[in-house]
Protein backbone atom coordinates (compact mmCIF):
# COMPACT_ATOMS: atom_id res chain seq x y z
CA UNK A 1 0.00 0.00 0.00
CA UNK A 2 2.20 2.70 -1.61
CA UNK A 3 -0.21 6.19 -1.15
CA UNK A 4 1.61 7.66 -3.84
CA UNK A 5 4.27 10.80 -2.69
CA UNK A 6 2.41 12.81 -4.56
CA UNK A 7 -1.16 12.09 -2.68
CA UNK A 8 -2.75 15.69 -0.89
CA UNK A 9 -3.64 12.94 1.93
CA UNK A 10 0.20 13.68 3.05
CA UNK A 11 -0.90 17.48 4.18
CA UNK A 12 -3.03 15.80 6.87
CA UNK A 13 -0.76 12.47 7.85
CA UNK A 14 0.05 13.63 11.05
CA UNK A 15 2.90 12.85 13.08
CA UNK A 16 4.45 13.87 16.74
CA UNK A 17 4.93 17.20 15.68
CA UNK A 18 2.14 17.49 13.50
CA UNK A 19 2.51 17.24 10.09
CA UNK A 20 5.71 17.45 8.55
CA UNK A 21 7.47 16.58 5.11
CA UNK A 22 7.54 12.81 5.45
CA UNK A 23 6.69 12.32 1.94
CA UNK A 24 9.29 14.79 0.46
CA UNK A 25 11.95 12.85 3.04
CA UNK A 26 10.36 9.21 1.70
CA UNK A 27 11.36 10.71 -2.10
CA UNK A 28 14.87 11.75 -1.09
CA UNK A 29 15.58 8.48 0.61
CA UNK A 30 14.41 6.75 -2.05
CA UNK A 31 16.84 8.44 -4.62
CA UNK A 32 19.67 8.46 -2.03
CA UNK A 33 19.40 6.50 0.53
CA UNK A 34 21.52 8.24 3.39
CA UNK A 35 21.21 6.72 7.12
CA UNK A 36 21.47 9.82 9.32
CA UNK A 37 18.69 11.30 7.44
CA UNK A 38 16.95 7.79 7.92
CA UNK A 39 17.37 7.72 11.49
CA UNK A 40 16.00 11.47 11.87
CA UNK A 41 12.82 10.03 10.28
CA UNK A 42 12.35 7.60 11.88
CA UNK A 43 12.98 9.09 15.58
CA UNK A 44 11.79 12.60 14.83
CA UNK A 45 9.12 12.68 12.64
CA UNK A 46 7.37 8.93 12.80
CA UNK A 47 7.80 7.21 16.59
CA UNK A 48 7.99 8.87 20.11
CA UNK A 49 7.89 7.58 23.42
CA UNK A 50 6.76 4.58 22.41
CA UNK A 51 3.45 6.38 20.29
CA UNK A 52 2.44 5.47 16.87
CA UNK A 53 0.88 8.13 14.25
CA UNK A 54 -1.10 7.73 11.19
CA UNK A 55 1.97 9.23 9.49
CA UNK A 56 3.73 6.36 10.90
CA UNK A 57 1.89 3.85 9.07
CA UNK A 58 1.91 5.83 6.12
CA UNK A 59 5.47 6.22 5.79
CA UNK A 60 6.26 2.04 6.33
CA UNK A 61 5.38 0.57 3.41
CA UNK A 62 7.65 3.02 1.82
CA UNK A 63 10.33 1.74 4.38
CA UNK A 64 10.07 -1.58 3.86
CA UNK A 65 10.16 -1.51 -0.08
CA UNK A 66 13.42 0.22 -0.09
CA UNK A 67 14.89 -1.61 3.25
CA UNK A 68 13.86 -4.80 2.52
CA UNK A 69 15.71 -4.27 -0.77
CA UNK A 70 19.14 -3.74 0.61
CA UNK A 71 21.89 -5.97 1.18
CA UNK A 72 23.00 -6.52 4.20
CA UNK A 73 19.50 -5.15 5.94
CA UNK A 74 20.20 -1.59 7.22
CA UNK A 75 19.77 -2.78 11.29
CA UNK A 76 18.91 0.56 12.23
CA UNK A 77 15.81 0.58 10.36
CA UNK A 78 15.04 -2.91 11.61
CA UNK A 79 15.67 -1.64 15.17
CA UNK A 80 12.92 1.06 14.03
CA UNK A 81 10.28 -1.84 12.62
CA UNK A 82 10.81 -3.87 15.67
CA UNK A 83 9.57 -1.18 18.22
CA UNK A 84 6.82 -0.21 15.81
CA UNK A 85 5.83 -3.94 15.98
CA UNK A 86 5.80 -4.15 19.67
CA UNK A 87 4.03 -0.89 20.28
CA UNK A 88 1.64 -1.21 17.46
CA UNK A 89 0.00 -4.11 19.46
CA UNK A 90 -0.01 -2.76 22.93
CA UNK A 91 -2.28 -3.93 25.16
CA UNK A 92 -3.34 0.02 25.79
CA UNK A 93 -3.36 1.04 22.46
CA UNK A 94 -6.52 2.37 22.59
CA UNK A 95 -9.31 3.18 19.65
CA UNK A 96 -8.44 1.19 16.71
CA UNK A 97 -6.54 -2.59 15.98
CA UNK A 98 -3.04 -0.44 16.36
CA UNK A 99 -1.88 2.44 18.18
CA UNK A 100 -2.02 5.78 16.43
CA UNK A 101 -3.99 4.35 13.47
CA UNK A 102 -7.52 4.29 14.44
CA UNK A 103 -10.28 3.85 11.67
CA UNK A 104 -12.67 7.11 13.85
CA UNK A 105 -12.05 10.24 12.04
CA UNK A 106 -13.10 11.79 15.42
CA UNK A 107 -10.36 9.83 17.27
CA UNK A 108 -7.66 11.94 15.06
CA UNK A 109 -9.44 15.23 15.66
CA UNK A 110 -6.16 16.45 18.46
CA UNK A 111 -6.85 19.63 19.60
CA UNK A 112 -2.90 20.65 18.62
CA UNK A 113 -3.75 20.03 15.32
CA UNK A 114 -5.27 23.01 13.19
CA UNK A 115 -8.68 22.09 11.82
CA UNK A 116 -7.37 22.60 8.71
CA UNK A 117 -5.20 20.13 8.32
CA UNK A 118 -6.58 16.83 10.19
CA UNK A 119 -7.74 13.83 8.30
CA UNK A 120 -11.25 13.82 6.90
CA UNK A 121 -13.71 11.37 6.69
CA UNK A 122 -12.67 9.91 3.21
CA UNK A 123 -9.23 9.32 4.47
CA UNK A 124 -10.13 6.82 6.78
CA UNK A 125 -10.39 4.43 3.74
CA UNK A 126 -6.64 4.56 3.61
CA UNK A 127 -5.83 4.61 6.42
CA UNK A 128 -7.88 1.25 6.44
CA UNK A 129 -5.74 0.15 3.46
CA UNK A 130 -3.00 0.64 5.38
CA UNK A 131 -3.93 -1.03 8.12
CA UNK A 132 -4.64 -3.99 6.18
CA UNK A 133 -0.91 -3.60 4.95
CA UNK A 134 0.46 -3.44 8.61
CA UNK A 135 -1.56 -6.63 9.38
CA UNK A 136 -0.16 -8.73 6.04
CA UNK A 137 3.43 -7.86 6.48
CA UNK A 138 4.08 -7.57 9.88
CA UNK A 139 5.02 -11.36 10.40
CA UNK A 140 7.72 -10.97 7.55
CA UNK A 141 8.71 -7.48 8.75
CA UNK A 142 9.21 -9.56 12.41
CA UNK A 143 11.18 -12.54 10.69
CA UNK A 144 13.58 -10.27 9.09
CA UNK A 145 14.46 -8.45 12.20
CA UNK A 146 15.29 -11.94 14.02
CA UNK A 147 17.35 -12.59 11.25
CA UNK A 148 19.61 -9.28 12.01
CA UNK A 149 19.87 -10.05 15.58
CA UNK A 150 23.70 -9.77 16.02
CA UNK A 151 26.02 -11.97 17.97
CA UNK A 152 27.97 -9.07 19.00
CA UNK A 153 25.63 -6.56 20.33
CA UNK A 154 23.16 -7.32 23.41
CA UNK A 155 21.20 -4.44 23.13
CA UNK A 156 20.66 -4.35 19.08
CA UNK A 157 19.76 -8.12 19.48
CA UNK A 158 16.98 -7.70 22.39
CA UNK A 159 15.54 -4.95 20.40
CA UNK A 160 15.11 -6.85 17.16
CA UNK A 161 13.15 -9.52 19.57
CA UNK A 162 10.71 -7.46 20.80
CA UNK A 163 8.67 -6.78 17.94
CA UNK A 164 8.54 -10.97 17.55
CA UNK A 165 7.44 -10.92 21.08
CA UNK A 166 5.17 -7.95 20.90
CA UNK A 167 2.90 -9.64 17.73
CA UNK A 168 2.81 -12.86 20.26
CA UNK A 169 0.96 -11.11 23.06
CA UNK A 170 4.24 -11.55 24.90
CA UNK A 171 5.05 -7.38 26.02
CA UNK A 172 7.21 -9.07 29.39
CA UNK A 173 9.02 -11.18 27.00
CA UNK A 174 10.06 -8.33 25.06
CA UNK A 175 10.52 -6.02 28.92
CA UNK A 176 12.48 -9.32 29.82
CA UNK A 177 15.10 -9.17 27.15
CA UNK A 178 15.48 -5.43 27.00
CA UNK A 179 15.91 -5.42 30.98
CA UNK A 180 18.98 -7.74 30.13
CA UNK A 181 20.37 -6.12 27.27
CA UNK A 182 19.96 -2.99 29.97
CA UNK A 183 22.28 -4.49 32.61
CA UNK A 184 19.95 -5.45 35.07
CA UNK A 185 20.58 -7.90 37.40
CA UNK A 186 18.52 -11.07 37.84
CA UNK A 187 16.84 -9.76 41.07
CA UNK A 188 15.92 -6.57 39.52
CA UNK A 189 14.57 -8.50 36.96
CA UNK A 190 12.41 -11.05 38.48
CA UNK A 191 10.53 -8.41 40.66
CA UNK A 192 9.61 -6.33 37.90
CA UNK A 193 8.61 -9.09 35.26
CA UNK A 194 5.90 -11.63 35.30
CA UNK A 195 5.81 -14.45 32.40
CA UNK A 196 2.92 -16.15 31.51
CA UNK A 197 2.49 -19.30 29.77
CA UNK A 198 2.84 -17.81 26.36
CA UNK A 199 6.13 -15.61 27.48
CA UNK A 200 7.64 -18.76 28.36
CA UNK A 201 6.64 -20.14 24.55
CA UNK A 202 7.43 -17.34 22.69
CA UNK A 203 11.11 -17.23 24.42
CA UNK A 204 11.58 -20.97 23.65
CA UNK A 205 10.90 -20.47 20.01
CA UNK A 206 13.43 -17.41 19.91
CA UNK A 207 15.80 -19.87 21.95
CA UNK A 208 15.63 -22.45 19.11
CA UNK A 209 16.12 -19.37 16.38
CA UNK A 210 19.03 -17.63 17.80
CA UNK A 211 21.25 -20.32 19.90
CA UNK A 212 24.33 -21.24 17.74
CA UNK A 213 23.88 -17.80 16.10
CA UNK A 214 23.22 -15.08 18.72
CA UNK A 215 24.67 -17.54 21.63
CA UNK A 216 24.56 -14.18 24.56
CA UNK A 217 21.20 -13.87 24.18
CA UNK A 218 20.30 -17.34 23.81
CA UNK A 219 22.30 -17.96 26.94
CA UNK A 220 20.34 -15.73 29.14
CA UNK A 221 16.86 -17.36 27.72
CA UNK A 222 17.92 -20.86 28.61
CA UNK A 223 19.35 -19.69 31.89
CA UNK A 224 16.07 -17.69 32.93
CA UNK A 225 13.28 -19.23 31.88
CA UNK A 226 14.86 -22.97 31.06
CA UNK A 227 14.74 -24.26 27.56
CA UNK A 228 12.94 -27.30 26.82
CA UNK A 229 11.63 -28.49 23.57
CA UNK A 230 8.29 -27.37 23.49
CA UNK A 231 5.13 -29.22 21.43
CA UNK A 232 5.58 -28.58 18.17
CA UNK A 233 2.30 -26.67 17.52
CA UNK A 234 3.16 -24.40 20.33
CA UNK A 235 6.70 -23.57 17.73
CA UNK A 236 4.66 -22.82 14.95
CA UNK A 237 4.51 -19.19 15.70
CA UNK A 238 4.43 -17.94 12.19
CA UNK A 239 8.05 -17.18 11.27
CA UNK A 240 9.41 -20.32 9.71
Amino acid sequence: MLIPLSDSIWSRLYGPHGVQDVHLVLGQLERDWTAEIAKKLYWEMLFHQDDLYPVTFAALPWLWQMVSQREPPDRDALIFFSLVLLCAVRSDAGHGKYLGLSLEVGDHAKAWLPSEIRLRPDDMQTLACLEIWFTRNAEEIATACLDAVPADDAHAAAVLCTGFCGLRGCGSAAHLLQMWADGHDWKTIQDEVTLSAQDIVTLTALWHRLNGRSPEIASFIEEYVGVTPPDSRQLDLGTG
